[in-house]
């Protein structure tokens, strides 16, 4: 299972790019899109148990 960190890494490698590219700003884990009356909210969020495989 990966760490929260190598989570952390992906997502900011991998996912953050793409959304900064959608028109998202913010900063890791909350992101906000605002376009005319409509606003776009992305959160990550960690269950602190973790997962099960």
């Amino acid at each position: 299972m990966a760490s929260r960190q190598e989570i952390n890494a992906a997502i900011k490698s991998n996912v953050l790019p793409k959304l900064k590219s959608q028109g998202f700003s913010g900063s890791f884990p909350h992101f906000r899109r605002i376009e005319g009356d409509m606003v776009d909210l992305i959160s990550f969020q960690f269950d602190r148990h973790g997962i099960d495989d």
